[in-house]
């Protein structure tokens, strides 16, 4: 079982970027916690918790899609 130190310091030697399967571990360690999503037309925070579903909205519009999604700049992970 991963611990979500662990987790975080896997995340910010990937540059902060979030992938798949460190959802589940987010969602249940901090539900709340802001994540950045980068689309093709546009960015926005949302926290882990609305992630799954404004994903599903993104991919509604033919002309979108979720290029990738990352703790944002202001994350505890990048304080030193």
């Amino acid at each position: 079982m991963i611990h979500l130190h662990k987790l975080e310091r896997t995340i910010k030697e990937r540059g902060g970027f979030i992938i798949k399967e460190d959802m589940k571990w987010l969602l249940f360690h901090c539900p709340n916690r802001q994540v950045l999503v980068r689309c093709n037309l546009n960015r926005f925070l949302c926290p882990v918790h609305e992630l799954e579903v404004r994903m599903e909205r993104v991919a509604q519009n033919p002309d979108d899609y979720v290029r990738d999604v990352s703790l944002p700049t202001s994350d505890v992970i990048w304080r030193d």
